[in-house]
Formats: C-alpha cells, structure tokens, sequence
C-alpha cells in the first residue's frame, strides 16, 4: 500500500534526520511537505531513504503560512512536530481531526 506522508513542524524545533527515520512509518513511499522550514531536510531524507518527494507552496501571509489545504486534502496521513503552542501546526491538527485524516503528533521542546 501506497502512503503520502505530509510533515509539518512548529518554527524553531531542530527536526533532526534520526528523527525523521524514528518517526515515518515504514508504509510511507512519498514524502510531502509546504515548502517551508523543513523543505530542505526532507528533501535529502526522502532522497536517501528512497521515497517520492512532493512540495506545495505554502498559502500566502494571510494565512500565516499554513500549508495549503490541497497540501493537506492530498496527504494519506500528517506527521506533526509540535512544540504544544504553535498555533499553526494546532490549526492543521484541527483541520485533519475535522475531515477524518490521522495525524502522528510528536511533541518535541524548541532546543
């Protein structure tokens, strides 16, 4: 089975690459992301690991560069780095748990 993992991170956590290889399941073949401050690091774990990479622009300001809900709509599954107070990764949280999509939420302190 074929999954597309989107990640998200709250701004300012160090997602380290042991951190990705911990935490994306095993069944994900394609790794998307907004294009925001994870961009370049997933990009060279998705190269290594083997794995599809997609990204989408982030919305514009106006939205807090949230990524976009065609991000979102277009993931099989969201892993969340959330430092517990980004607004921005609670309102994509909320947005999944509305439509029903499973998210992986790993609380992690900005370091």
């Amino acid at each position: 089975m074929q999954m597309k993992l989107g990640v998200v991170g709250s701004r300012g956590l160090k997602i380290t690459r042991e951190d990705l290889a911990r935490y994306i399941p095993a069944a994900a073949d394609e790794i998307v992301c907004s294009g925001a401050d994870l961009e370049a690091l997933l990009k060279a774990h998705a190269k290594q690991a083997g794995l599809h990479y997609t990204a989408f622009p982030a919305e514009s300001r106006q939205t807090g560069g949230l990524p976009s809900r065609r991000m979102l709509d277009y993931c099989d599954m969201i892993l969340a780095f959330w430092d517990g107070k980004s607004r921005g990764v609670s309102a994509i949280i909320d947005y999944c748990a509305g439509c029903n999509k499973p998210v992986m939420i790993y609380k992690k302190r900005i370091t």
